[in-house]
């Protein structure tokens, strides 16, 4: 354990205070407390660094420093009471640590921007009703909705993590809003975490139909001062529920009772980028500090979530039937080789498709992918356009005549003529959303279509005006990546068609068939969730691939012990551990040379138990003008990975080899490859 973490030394005058600032050193910083000044852990105040006045956080207060140097004082206290309670400031040192990540760019980024600034937290308490309840619980629960509900709320009172696997439209979220009621009458708070931003507007709208109590959300889509505003509720205790998407698992509460994850699976709820968390196992640890439950929820759980519940460290709830009138739609695998298809659809798929509409239904064609086609290719001399900063193609988007990476932003105007012999004999090769979307107005001309990826909807208003345009209408077409087949209720949908889905049943990332099996069934489930069954297409050029298979024959519980069986047989997790130290530099050397420091480090400290791998290339060796390596390390056990981390990453941080290379540790990271 960190020597600089909180002590406890009874009443012995504090002279010093331990300050977190945000900054790349993985410390705290030793400050003087002038006479007369109150301090207490979870204030903000005002400190010489450098030769810069920052904002930090006071982690502790001590009676004497280690330190021989001359040590400046503490300028200004910018609290009266403490910001962050006693718990949250202990999840942040944790987290810290575990994640091995500096202390002050922790706790800082848990703030709001304006009082990360430095300035006063200024909000003014409204009123506001708590334990008004639902205002209509007529709905009445199945026998399975009925007993998860009932186990929740028996055992509210101590922490437990409930696993609630219920297939799509089997009414989890019915389960969360009873057990949501009965927290709120007993004048307890909720936070509900769910995966993007793009889930909210509809989440917040199921809310505000349900409950009368005060509710807020919380994302990166908000102005700072709707963020500050919620912060501040939430932590006076003026906001009875709390929806938000990972960062929110931060959000202060006054008393907090219950955490809910829904779409506990989603990767989303692990941060790619500096901090790198992952914000549900943060809530459970959270949740296990304040003595109070959490439900995880998903008709796809991951692999991880499941094996505890196979242990017994969660308990499973299933919900295996669906709610009302729903029925279980028919999944079909078809098989889709490259010459019989129009623009990505097969001859069965289009009719299919025609079938359904002329039912006055509405149908979901999904492909994961945005943009006209993935290349723009020359048939004369082989030329295809790649984008001049990263090792990929670049994406045709038609429609702006322009050529874009994906991966950089990266964009040239679409040329006439290839480049390289001056042929007029250029081939849009493969498709996207915007190709599906003008194939299926060509074939079903007098039928409405919505197209919704992040090239058509920019923001949360154009994603809700889009949303109520589709309910207005009872035959349609609806084309669109993840962030329309995510979370999403359309009653009169009645087939689903994916597309693009074989890449997935191919990778080198040991992730990649369990996303792809979750991506199907999630998709899946907007078909049919009403009283008529649905009907699933999955287009294919593997339809006897052994997963897929199981897939589509089997509950999801036998796909899952099957992947189960094989991440253990290789040592892979859940079974195992594993940190990813990502490197960049301008030139590919650097790279590789920063990461064959940290690996010489590694084994130098290596107690014998940790798996310690060769540097490689990314996947995507070269991204935005930079070149990027990783090194991967892998132990049976969490606490001797842990060790070794907390060893070498002290060592590192003056390593002058490193000086060229920038480089970051990821420890259970989600993507490898």
């Amino acid at each position: 354990m960190a020597e600089w973490l909180m002590t406890t030394d009874g009443p012995t005058m504090k002279h010093y205070a331990q300050i977190a600032i945000a900054c790349p050193l993985r410390t705290v910083f030793d400050y003087k407390i002038p006479e007369g000044m109150a301090l207490e852990a979870g204030m903000r105040v005002k400190v010489p660094f450098g030769r810069r006045i920052v904002t930090g956080m006071v982690v502790d207060t001590i009676s004497e420093s280690s330190l021989t140097c001359e040590i400046k004082s503490v300028l200004e206290v910018l609290d009266e009471t403490p910001l962050l309670s006693p718990d949250l400031l202990q999840l942040c040192i944790w987290a810290s640590q575990y994640y091995q990540h500096p202390i002050g760019d922790v706790l800082m980024g848990t703030l709001p921007t304006r009082l990360r600034q430095g300035k006063t937290l200024n909000i003014k308490n409204k009123t506001g009703t708590h334990g008004g309840g639902p205002y209509n619980n007529a709905f009445v629960l199945h026998h399975e909705q009925q007993t998860a509900f009932e186990t929740i709320t028996s055992q509210l009172d101590k922490f437990n993590v409930f696993l609630l696997h219920g297939i799509t439209g089997s009414g989890k979220t019915e389960v969360y809003f009873r057990v949501i009621d009965e927290v709120i009458r007993q004048q307890k708070q909720v936070l509900f975490l769910i995966p993007e931003i793009s889930l909210s507007p509809q989440t917040i709208q199921r809310f505000h139909q349900r409950f009368s109590c005060p509710i807020y959300a919380m994302h990166s889509g908000l102005t700072d001062k709707e963020r500050l505003t919620a912060w501040a509720y939430a932590r006076s205790g003026e906001a009875a529920i709390i929806i938000g998407t990972r960062s929110s698992v931060f959000t202060p509460f006054q008393n907090l009772g219950l955490i809910v994850i829904d779409e506990e699976h989603d990767p989303s709820f692990k941060q790619q980028e500096g901090f790198r968390y992952s914000a549900r196992d943060l809530a459970i640890k959270r949740a296990y500090q304040l003595d109070i439950p959490t439900i995880l929820g998903s008709a796809t759980p991951s692999l991880e979530s499941y094996q505890h519940a196979l242990t017994k460290k969660y308990q499973l709830l299933e919900l295996k039937e669906r709610a009302g009138n729903a029925i279980i739609s028919d999944l079909k695998l078809i098989h889709a080789p490259a010459n019989s298809l129009e623009n990505g659809l097969a001859p069965e798929t289009v009719k299919t498709i025609q079938q359904h509409l002329a039912q006055q239904k509405q149908v979901l064609v999904f492909i994961n992918r945005r943009g006209y086609a993935p290349a723009w290719f020359c048939q004369s001399c082989q030329w295809q356009a790649d984008c001049t900063r990263c090792d990929s193609h670049m994406v045709l988007h038609k429609k702006e005549r322009r050529l874009l990476c994906h991966h950089c932003g990266h964009q040239t105007p679409m040329p006439k003529t290839c480049p390289n012999c001056q042929s007029t004999s250029l081939l849009a090769l493969g498709e996207g959303t915007q190709r599906v979307a003008e194939t299926l107005t060509a074939l079903f001309p007098d039928t409405p279509l919505f197209r919704i990826d992040r090239d058509s909807v920019k923001n949360k208003n154009q994603l809700e005006e889009q949303l109520d345009n589709i309910h207005l209408h009872t035959s349609s077409i609806l084309v669109g990546t993840q962030m329309l087949a995510k979370g999403h209720h359309f009653p009169n949908v009645t087939l689903v068609v994916i597309l693009g889905v074989d890449n997935g049943l191919m990778s080198h990332d040991f992730h990649a068939l369990e996303r792809t099996a979750q991506l199907i069934i999630q998709v899946a489930g907007r078909a049919g969730r009403e009283d008529t069954q649905g009907t699933v297409l999955l287009q294919t050029l593997q339809p006897d691939h052994p997963q897929l298979q199981t897939l589509t024959q089997q509950p999801y519980g036998v796909f899952l012990t099957q992947l189960l069986q094989e991440r253990q047989q290789f040592h892979l997790p859940p079974f195992t551990f594993m940190a990813l130290f990502r490197a960049e530099a301008k030139q590919l050397d650097k790279a590789a040379e920063g990461l064959q420091v940290i690996q010489a480090l590694l084994k130098e400290n290596n107690p014998g138990a940790v798996t310690i791998y060769d540097p490689v290339p990314a996947p995507m060796q070269r991204k935005a003008g930079f070149y990027h390596m990783q090194l991967l390390i892998q132990a049976p056990k969490r606490q001797v990975l842990q060790k070794l981390l907390s060893d070498i990453l002290p060592k590192l941080a003056n390593n002058k080899a490193l000086k060229l290379t920038r480089w970051t540790v990821d420890v259970d990271p989600v993507d490898l490859f």
